[in-house]
């Protein structure tokens, strides 16, 4: 038998509770042999996005919790972690020029990449097997560009194109939103 904490504000959605009290434990487990889950948050390091959009890279276990510093004004990172291992790292770069993800550059963080085409923002692209990155043009009163990595751990989600399908739907959504949260034009 399950007993659900429910955490003020937090909705359930299928696998995992989400929340604003995220990042905390948000279900009880009574009985032998039954999982516990927590709360997926509606926020991944400082920026707000739909329910299910992290929940595919994140793997089933008691405790999640985030590290790092959420859309920095400079270069860092943010990694969610789950039962202490890391899940999923987002690191962001604001930038005055445009870093190529399909550049020299770029290539050591990558497994078969390949460029990430008709993106729903300006900028360009690359996503891997376990890894992609996104560099965005913002402007406004942000900075020229956001320059942002992604890493999700390839043994939550096994199967190569689930999760480099998974991975991208995450960072469009998280660059979107950080463009938003940072001042970006349009």
């Amino acid at each position: 038998m399950r007993t659900a904490v429910r955490l003020r504000g937090a909705r359930r959605t299928g696998r995992v509770t989400s929340g604003p009290a995220a990042l905390t434990l948000a279900v009880a487990v009574a009985g032998c042999g039954e999982k516990q889950e927590y709360a997926v948050p509606e926020k991944v390091c400082g920026v707000p996005l739909e329910e299910g959009t992290v929940a595919l890279l994140l793997p089933e276990g008691e405790h999640l919790a985030e590290r790092g510093t959420p859309l920095p004004a400079h270069h860092d990172y943010c990694r969610l972690l789950v039962d202490r291992g890391r899940a999923l790292t987002v690191t962001f770069s604001p930038t005055r020029t445009l870093h190529d993800p399909m550049g020299d550059r770029s290539a050591y963080a990558f497994t078969r990449r390949a460029e990430m085409r008709d993106l729903p923002l300006p900028g360009e692209g690359a996503l891997g097997d376990d890894s992609a990155v996104v560099a965005a043009r913002c402007g406004g009163s942000g900075p020229g560009y956001l320059t942002i990595d992604f890493y999700a751990d390839k043994d939550v989600v096994r199967d190569t194109a689930r999760r480099r399908a998974a991975l991208r739907e995450f960072a469009l959504a998280y660059t979107s939103g950080a463009r938003k949260k940072a001042g970006c034009a349009g």
